[in-house]
């Protein structure tokens, strides 16, 4: 009887502690911890889309998040969760980027970042090599840097049919 107790209480433990472990993984895995520079977030955020993560892009928007792209706006995070985030992981598949300068300032608790970046790559079909200016207001939520606001303008160089290797 001493044993089934044992091993009872033995598996109650081994289950919280997986159940603990479950709940703190996501929260570690964003790359953006309590004491992150808004650099640092955005520099989470960008990663996070480059390897394909929405959730943890997400948890690194205020609720309110705007969202600027490609002449549209998405009011939330939760409109930019809908289908932008989305086609940016695909986009993100398929090119690369790379953060060519980067300016930033801030103002009590909100912090602005300007960052330009060199991007190509194929997407839908098509080469694609060109820039991309981003804007990102940071404010801070409960002790913690956040994205409140995104802009991106993209000026594409080339974009063409893309052709298949020669062989």
């Amino acid at each position: 009887m001493h044993c089934k107790n044992h091993w009872c209480v033995s598996r109650c433990v081994a289950l919280i502690c997986l159940a603990i472990a479950m709940w703190l993984i996501p929260a570690l895995s964003l790359g953006a911890d309590d004491n992150a520079s808004p650099a640092e977030v955005m520099d989470a955020f960008n990663t996070a889309i480059d390897r394909g993560d929405a959730k943890a892009a997400a948890s690194l928007l205020t609720r309110d998040a705007t969202v600027f792209e490609m002449g549209l706006a998405d009011r939330s995070r939760r409109d930019y969760e809908g289908l932008h985030l989305k086609l940016d992981i695909e986009f993100a598949r398929t090119t690369t980027r790379t953060l060519v300068s980067r300016r930033q300032g801030a103002d009590g608790s909100l912090h602005w970042i300007l960052s330009l970046y060199k991007g190509e790559g194929t997407f839908e079909g098509k080469r694609v090599l060109g820039s991309t200016a981003e804007t990102a207001l940071l404010r801070q939520v409960a002790g913690r840097w956040r994205i409140a606001h995104l802009h991106w303008s993209t000026h594409d160089v080339l974009l063409e049919e893309a052709k298949p290797n020669a062989k």
